[in-house]
């Protein structure tokens, strides 16, 4: 048996959520509170809609596609805020593997924000600093995980790039593009 982990948790939970119930209450809690619902609520909720479109398919996309829309707006009045962590391999990128980069590309099926997309070679990169992960480990929290199984399962090659690799290198221009290099590959070679 495996060891539980809270992404593990978090991961058999949603799966467990498949009920319409559940449906009727998050579309009602979308039309009732979305103004007044912070963007971390208005995030879990968003993940839990692209599972649903997971598990639907396409017959409800409709009726998902406005509940995101309402909330993505929620999500993105604060602005989008990029980390010097998330600059650095973006221009990484750019300089040493001559790569064209979009930053805080937005997925169109799931709506998900990726960090960085490198569109000659459809491949988005999660460049996932100390909050992504549980205090004082390197253990991925249950919303990280979920958002990159959400990604997976949407058919999207993802290389994720924990801060605590991107410091191993240094700094050293070399090290970086090695590091880089060595990620994208193994996603092309095993997605």
């Amino acid at each position: 048996m495996q060891p539980v982990t809270i992404g593990s948790a978090a991961d058999h939970a949603f799966q467990q959520v498949r009920d319409e119930s559940v449906d009727a209450w998050v579309e009602k809690a979308i039309s009732a509170h979305a103004g007044d619902m912070d963007a971390a609520s208005c995030r879990q909720i968003s993940q839990y809609i692209v599972e649903r479109r997971l598990w639907c398919g396409a017959e409800q996309s409709g009726k998902w596609d406005a509940m995101q829309r309402r909330l993505r707006s929620r999500i993105q009045k604060g602005g989008t805020v990029t980390s010097k962590f998330q600059n650095d391999v973006c221009d990484a990128l750019r300089t040493f593997l001559r790569l064209d980069c979009i930053e805080e590309w937005e997925e169109p099926r799931s709506r998900y924000t990726v960090d960085i997309w490198l569109p000659r070679l459809e491949i988005g990169i999660e460049v996932d600093g100390p909050y992504h992960y549980a205090r004082g480990t390197r253990e991925p929290l249950g919303s990280t995980l979920l958002k990159r199984r959400q990604l997976r399962d949407l058919g999207m090659r993802v290389v994720t790039v924990p801060y605590w690799e991107w410091e191993e290198t240094c700094g050293r221009e070399e090290a970086r593009a090695d590091y880089l290099r060595a990620k994208i590959e193994e996603t092309r070679q095993h997605p």
